[in-house]
């Protein structure tokens, strides 16, 4: 969470960034255009509980078997990660087809 809090205010493309901790009490992210689920996320994977659009993320190990667009994984010393396509679409996101080469795993 605290490395998140370094991106707040900063713009992409003309838009500020806003970080949001949710609670674990809470069951919807809507209004988010990304979210990152830690390890020990709380919330489970639910088209109902997001925006369409809403890219996930995520570094437990099984997200995108979950459902989850990106899931981060820990390589020796590098941080990689795999797509679930599958997802991307469900989410009505396009990945582009650079992203996708440089994954360690499509599913």
């Amino acid at each position: 969470a605290d490395s998140f809090q370094g991106l707040y205010g900063k713009k992409v493309r003309k838009h500020n960034v806003t970080v949001r901790i949710i609670p674990e009490t809470e069951t919807s992210v809507r209004g988010c255009s990304v979210v990152y689920f830690a390890e020990d996320g709380h919330l489970l994977l639910d088209q109902s509980t997001l925006d369409p659009f809403t890219l996930t993320t995520g570094e437990a190990a099984g997200f995108t078997d979950r459902g989850g667009v990106i899931e981060f994984i820990r390589v020796g010393n590098q941080q990689r990660f795999s797509i679930n396509v599958s997802a991307s679409r469900e989410a009505q996101l396009e990945i582009s087809s650079r992203l996708i080469d440089l994954a360690i795993q499509v599913e």
